[in-house]
């Protein structure tokens, strides 16, 4: 008779932890949130504020390497201190980083400055992405830096210069935060495209 009631305890043990212990299986990883800025449409001779581009002094330019950090990939990155970093684990840019950047520098040069993009041209435009990410403090903002050197024929440099943008993020969401990155790094373009028209 013990034992039946001692079976009987039990089994109304086990059918009230099981909820319990099902509520327990891990839940299922977020989906990948997929990061593709639409490109700027392009109109030729004219700025991203549309006032007419001046023609620059020398036309032909080659765009050679544009490469970026090691620390850049496919994945948003968020900087939580001076010397710490982190990857958003379900958010990543459809194509690299430096692709993006290519791109946006062959517009702004080629298609709205006028620019003649010529292989065997003797200037030649290097570009290193080097800060692409999302820093969280003193508030959160996407930052962009890049690293770009002009070099001549014989390679000397004409220009070797940093520039850099910053701009609000207005949340965590990784849409609002790609569009603060494609913002500056929009404004870092057309800073470089202004100061090559003028040498």
């Amino acid at each position: 008779m013990k034992i039946t009631m001692s079976i009987r305890i039990l089994t109304c043990l086990a059918l009230a932890l099981a909820p319990a212990c099902l509520s327990l299986t891990p839940e299922p990883a977020p989906p990948t949130r997929w990061l593709s800025p639409m490109p700027a449409p392009s109109n030729p001779g004219m700025n991203g504020t549309g006032t007419k581009t001046p023609q620059p002094k020398v036309l032909s330019l080659r765009l050679g390497a544009v490469t970026a950090s090691d620390a850049i990939t496919d994945q948003l990155i968020q900087r939580i201190s001076e010397v710490e970093l982190t990857y958003l684990p379900n958010a990543r840019w459809v194509e690299p980083p430096a692709a993006l950047v290519q791109r946006m520098l062959e517009d702004e040069l080629f298609q709205r400055r006028g620019f003649l993009l010529d292989a065997g041209a003797e200037r030649r435009l290097d570009i290193q992405l080097i800060q692409f990410e999302e820093h969280l403090k003193p508030r959160r903002e996407g930052r962009v830096a890049l690293i770009a050197k002009l070099v001549d024929g014989d390679g000397k440099a004409l220009m070797h210069r940093r520039f850099q943008a910053s701009l609000p993020t207005g949340g965590e969401d990784p849409a609002l935060i790609a569009q603060a990155l494609t913002e500056g790094l929009r404004t870092v373009v057309q800073e470089i495209g202004e100061l090559l028209s003028l040498k």
